[in-house]
C-alpha cells in the first residue's frame, strides 16, 4: 500500500500547491467578505476532497494511466487504499492548516490595518474548540460525499460516475428532507440538540463523534470500492 499511496501523492505533489494558492485567495476574500474566519475555515476544509477526487479521476483518463498502473506491481485493493488515504490525509492536513490559519488571523487582525469592525469581529473568533468543529463538520459533509463518488468512479471512471451519482445523492437528500420532519419527536431532539452544542464544553465530544461516524462511512466506501474495483474489467 505504501508503493501505491506514493504513487498516487507524486500524480498531484504540484496540484497540491496549486491548491494552497487558490486557498489562500479564497480565505482572503471569505474573511473580508464574510468578516468571519469560521466561513474560510469551513470552505478551505470542504474544497480538499473534491478537488482531489476528481484530480485522481482526471488522471485515471489521461493516456491510459490507469490500466498502466494496473499493469504495475500493485494489487488492486492497494491502489483503492492509496487513493482513499490520499483524499483523507490531504484532507486533514488542509483543515487542520486552516484551522490554524484562521487562529493566527483572529489573533492578529487587531493588529492589521484591515479596519476595527473588521477586526473586532475577526477576533472574536479566536475559539479553537470553535474552530475545529467547523473544520471537522465541513470536512465531514464533503468526506461523506466523496464516499458515494469514489466507488462509482473506480467502477465506472468519472465520466460516468458523474452521470448518475450527483441524481442519485439528490434524490437521497430530498427524500430525507420529507422524512425527518415527519420522525416523532425530531424537532425536539433538534432544539435540544442546538442547545447542547451552545455550550463551548461540549465542542470537543462532538467533533470528535463527527470525525467517528465520518470515518466510519469512509471506511465502509473504501471496502465497497475494493470490491467494485476488483471486478472491473481494465
Amino acid at each position: 500500500m505504501k508503493a501505491a499511496f506514493l504513487s498516487e501523492f507524486a500524480s498531484v505533489r504540484s496540484t497540491l500547491a496549486q491548491m494552497a494558492l487558490i486557498y489562500l485567495a479564497c480565505g482572503i476574500f471569505i474573511c473580508i467578505g464574510m468578516k468571519s474566519v469560521l466561513g474560510m475555515v469551513g470552505a478551505i476544509s470542504a474544497m480538499t476532497p473534491f478537488f482531489l477526487t476528481f484530480t485522481f479521476a482526471g488522471y485515471d483518463t489521461l493516456n491510459g494511466w490507469e490500466r498502466y498502473r494496473a499493469a504495475l506491481p500493485l494489487s488492486r485493493r492497494d491502489i483503492v487504499l492509496g487513493r482513499y488515504a490520499n483524499v483523507l490525509a490531504c484532507s486533514v492536513v488542509a483543515a487542520a492548516a486552516s484551522v490554524v490559519a484562521g487562529l493566527a488571523i483572529a489573533a492578529f487582525a487587531p493588529s492589521l490595518p484591515i479596519g476595527e469592525e473588521l477586526a473586532s469581529n475577526l477576533a472574536k473568533e479566536a475559539d479553537l474548540a470553535l474552530l475545529a468543529l467547523v473544520a471537522v463538520s465541513a470536512l465531514a459533509v464533503m468526506l461523506i460525499v466523496t464516499s458515494f463518488l469514489l466507488p462509482a468512479v473506480f467502477r465506472f471512471g468519472m465520466n460516468k460516475a458523474m452521470r448518475f451519482v450527483p441524481i442519485g445523492m439528490f434524490v437521497v437528500i430530498m427524500l430525507g428532507g420529507l422524512a425527518l420532519p415527519n420522525i416523532a419527536g425530531m424537532p425536539d431532539v433538534l432544539v435540544q440538540l442546538d442547545a447542547w452544542l451552545s455550550d463551548p464544553s461540549n465542542m470537543p465530544l462532538a467533533t470528535a463523534a463527527i470525525a467517528g461516524i465520518t470515518l466510519a462511512v469512509f471506511a465502509a466506501s473504501c471496502l465497497v470500492a475494493v470490491r467494485l474495483y476488483r471486478s472491473k474489467d481494465l
